[in-house]
């Protein structure tokens, strides 16, 4: 039987390493592995990308959540519809900031089923935590 592994970050390294090797060398030369320049720049460039006038560089996609939902106001007795095969990242960060994760079960594209997270479905529709699958954006027109 084939292993066909969820995440193979080993080889994600294989390919990415000789581009980010130099990087990392200059950086731990520097001493410096936190914030500066290259940080800066990232931030720039990322808002730039966005339209906006600021970005922040976090350390994970799990802090890039959990920020992202106490900065929408996202805690305590809201719930967050989120698909169940979706990275543990989408979860954790639901749970971290004291919501309650509503698994809907997902389409044919492996991105949450719209027909079964639309009003009348889940008739108290709270936020939802969208995660991409395979580079597929869900899509979803509000009724």
């Amino acid at each position: 039987m084939t292993e066909i592994r969820y995440v193979d970050i080993g080889a994600q390294w294989r390919e990415e390493r000789e581009e980010l090797m130099p990087m990392i060398d200059a950086m731990l030369a520097r001493g410096q592995h936190i914030g500066g320049d290259e940080i800066e720049q990232f931030e720039e460039a990322i808002a730039d990308y966005c339209g906006t006038t600021y970005a922040v560089a976090v350390n994970s996609g799990t802090d890039a959540l959990t920020l992202g939902m106490r900065a929408l106001g996202i805690g305590s007795g809201d719930e967050v519809i989120t698909p169940p095969n979706s990275f543990v990242a989408s979860t954790a960060a639901i749970v971290q900031v004291g919501a309650r994760p509503v698994f809907v079960d997902v389409g044919p594209d492996q991105n949450l089923d719209p027909v079964l997270w639309s009003p009348p479905s889940l008739p108290a529709l709270g936020p939802l935590c969208l995660c991409i699958w395979e580079d597929e954006c869900v899509t979803w027109t509000p009724s």
